[in-house]
């Protein structure tokens, strides 16, 4: 029996990935219609929250009971008497945007399974599972907050890669905010989103051939498993969700 190494897949996720059923189960690819999905919902919350803050606030101050909240809430009318197009946008934007949130939701349910099964042929033609551990510092990649983090292949694991990566850990833990800064950059240049893998020495010169480099989200930095699989573009990476495997 091999002795568990630094970069180990527990046995219980490599087994269970091996089905398109268990892939499914725990990796969920991300879609061009969740990203849809989160804009516009988001967008339309926004909007509904300024409306609902706007109407409650001017109500209070304009010490109108509560049955006049409703039209005030409606209301697309400025100062002059006007239509007023932001107004417009505030109190409509949320009615309009809810049937496209649906829509999108209804899509995205439906090609859900199609996708799943999309990556999982991709896995299982060359792709691999790899432990990835957080390294300790966090970028932004816009609102988001990363921490990026290191994996190692399993014919790649082995003591003088742990070792590097213990010392390359030690090295950034002793970095203020001046000398993290180029890093940083580097690393917001190079790690656009949780999908995108590329060698680690793209960043860290003197990283093994093998290393592989991405980020996670910060909630999750401190390690993350992976699904890798190949694409026209390079490697691309799936986050495995790690609820219901047992003993791990």
């Amino acid at each position: 029996m091999t002795a568990p190494t630094l970069w180990s897949i527990p046995t219980p996720v490599s087994h269970t990935l091996s089905t398109s059923e268990g892939f499914s189960r725990h990796v969920k690819p991300e879609s061009a219609l969740g990203k849809a999905l989160a804009v516009v919902g988001f967008i339309a919350l926004l909007l509904l929250m300024y409306n609902v803050f706007s109407t409650v606030s001017g109500a209070l101050d304009s010490g109108l009971g509560s049955r006049y909240w409703l039209p005030l809430f409606f209301s697309t009318l400025g100062e002059n008497g006007n239509v007023n197009p932001i107004l417009v946008a505030y109190v409509w934007g949320p009615v309009i945007a809810l049937p496209i949130v649906l829509v999108l939701w209804v899509l995205r349910l439906a090609t859900r399974r199609q996708l799943a099964e999309k990556v999982f042929a991709a896995y299982s033609q060359g792709g691999f599972l790899v432990k990835a551990l957080g390294l300790p510092l966090a970028f932004n990649q816009g609102k988001v907050q990363l921490v990026p983090q290191i994996a190692m292949p399993a014919h790649a694991d082995d003591i003088e890669s742990a070792q590097w990566f213990v010392n390359l850990q030690q090295t950034l833990a002793a970095y203020d905010s001046r000398t993290a800064k180029p890093l940083l950059k580097s690393l917001t240049g190079t790690l656009k989103n949780v999908k995108t893998v590329v060698p680690a020495s793209a960043v860290f010169a003197d990283a093994p051939r093998e290393a592989l480099l991405m980020a996670a989200p910060a909630a999750s930095g401190e390690a993350t498993i992976r699904a890798i699989t190949s694409t026209d573009k390079g490697l691309t990476s799936a986050i495995v969700n790690m609820k219901g495997f047992e003993g791990v």
